[in-house]
């Protein structure tokens, strides 16, 4: 049976936690020069499997660990130097060069720095969407849902009650900083 909660799930807001604290404030999501852009065709084609959600859950666990023992890195102001990267790619490439730590944890676990970023995306935005149905509301149509869009939201309510354990550890790891 599913437990219906009336608040965003807390994996959701933990895995963005663990973004903010990658990304940090020297980061913006990708520009979007067309709406929906190339990051929403990504997040749209990518098969999230809870092999995969799993190893974002032991990534997050050991970046926390690791701000945990380093919290000078928690906020980072951007330098006047720093420009907005423009996708995917060149975000992943200026978290390898800041943060080589956290590169080094993400392949630890089986992503590039990339992937780590679109796979946590990429579960985010479809655990949201099942949040949003859960709680009887709808999400726009988007022109990116298809048939990855919706097995991705099938695995993430298939396996809400796990969801929620995982959501019980990534929070006793925020709450621990």
């Amino acid at each position: 049976m599913i437990r219906k909660s009336s608040s965003f799930p807390k994996a959701v807001v933990c895995c963005l936690a663990v973004l903010a604290f990658v990304l940090s404030s020297t980061l913006t999501l990708p520009a979007q020069t067309n709406p929906g852009g190339d990051f929403f065709k990504e997040t749209s084609t990518y098969p999230l499997t809870m092999d995969k959600i799993h190893r974002l859950a032991a990534a997050a666990k050991d970046l926390s660990e690791y701000q945990k023992s380093h919290p000078e890195l928690s906020l980072h102001p951007k330098s006047k130097s720093d420009s907005d990267p423009k996708d995917l790619t060149e975000m992943a490439n200026l978290i390898d060069s800041k943060y080589p730590e956290a590169t080094a944890i993400f392949k630890k676990n089986g992503y590039s720095t990339r992937e780590y970023l679109l796979a946590s995306m990429t579960f985010a935005l479809a655990s949201m969407a099942v949040q949003f149905t859960k709680s009887g509301m709808t999400m726009p149509a988007d022109k990116s849902e298809g048939p990855i869009v919706q097995a991705n939201k099938d695995l993430i309510e298939k396996n809400w009650d796990e969801m929620q354990k995982l959501s019980a550890v990534m929070k006793s790891l925020n709450s621990n900083r």
